[in-house]
């Protein structure tokens, strides 16, 4: 257990490095796919003075890819209640993820996981808290 707790070590530089890559991915799409959409978002964030999505401190200097973030994240209609389109952004980026069965798919058959998402496994990392836990064969306390 303490191997794998030295190897979630959380550095702030890779996390930096990571939450940049992304930010830098999503807006040379937006760029290349809607460049109106991405000017609107972009005047957005200079206007209000907002955070960017790869601002790791903040206030920071934007960079030329930097626009107000607009993602949202819903599962099995669970959802954080600020995302639901009361903010200042009009517009929201919907993103499909599949999700593939873990008891039902095969390496040559995916198939998507539709219903329950089951859970296999069981092993969570808490970077910040250093703590690693492995719920392997966990079915619940016991009452």
């Amino acid at each position: 257990m303490k191997d794998a707790i030295l190897r979630a070590q959380y550095n702030p530089v890779s996390k930096a490095a990571g939450i940049q890559e992304a930010s830098d991915f999503i807006s040379f799409q937006l760029q290349n796919f809607a460049p109106g959409v991405f000017d609107s978002t972009r005047q957005l964030l200079i206007d209000g003075n907002y955070p960017s999505m790869a601002h790791m401190e903040y206030p920071a200097p934007y960079t030329t890819n930097d626009f107000a973030s607009f993602l949202t994240f819903t599962m099995y209609n669970f959802f954080n209640q600020p995302h639901q389109d009361r903010d200042v952004n009009l517009w929201t980026l919907v993103i499909w993820i599949p999700i593939f069965s873990p008891k039902t798919r095969a390496e040559d058959d995916p198939i998507l996981a539709d219903e329950g998402f089951d859970m296999m496994g069981g092993q969570f990392t808490f970077r910040e808290f250093q703590v690693y836990l492995d719920l392997e064969g966990f079915r619940g306390p016991d009452v």
